[in-house]
C-alpha cells in the first residue's frame, strides 16, 4: 500500500482551536477540554467581588 503525504496548514489548526477554546465565554467548554485530557474534574472558579 502506497503512502500518502498531505500538507497540513497548522496555522489555521491553531486559529481554530484558539476561536474554540480561547474566548472568555467559552471557559465551561476549556475546562471541560481540560478535565477529559487530564481525566480530572475540576470545577469553574467564579471570581468574587470584595
Amino acid at each position: 500500500m502506497k503512502e500518502e503525504m498531505y500538507m497540513v496548514n497548522r496555522e489555521h489548526k491553531d486559529r481554530l482551536f484558539k476561536m474554540i477554546f480561547g474566548r472568555p465565554e467559552h471557559r465551561e467548554w476549556t475546562l471541560s477540554l481540560y478535565n477529559a485530557v487530564n481525566g480530572s474534574a475540576r470545577a469553574a472558579i467564579i471570581p468574587t467581588c470584595l
